[in-house]
């Protein structure tokens, strides 16, 4: 997620999911859970609104 505010450097925040292959039972993507955390950490970390394109 590439994060700008006015007049500031933009920022790059990024979430992994790590995925072991032949293990079952195992998320294979982002879901949306994994999303709204990503979101909540965003919003922590430049202590602003978010405008999600």
């Amino acid at each position: 997620m590439v994060c700008a505010k006015p007049e500031q450097r933009s920022r790059l925040i990024q979430g992994m999911l790590v995925h072991h292959s032949g293990r079952g039972g195992e998320k294979g993507g982002f879901r949306e859970d994994d999303v709204a955390a990503l979101l909540d950490a965003a919003h922590q970390q430049l202590g602003g609104n978010i405008v999600r394109v």
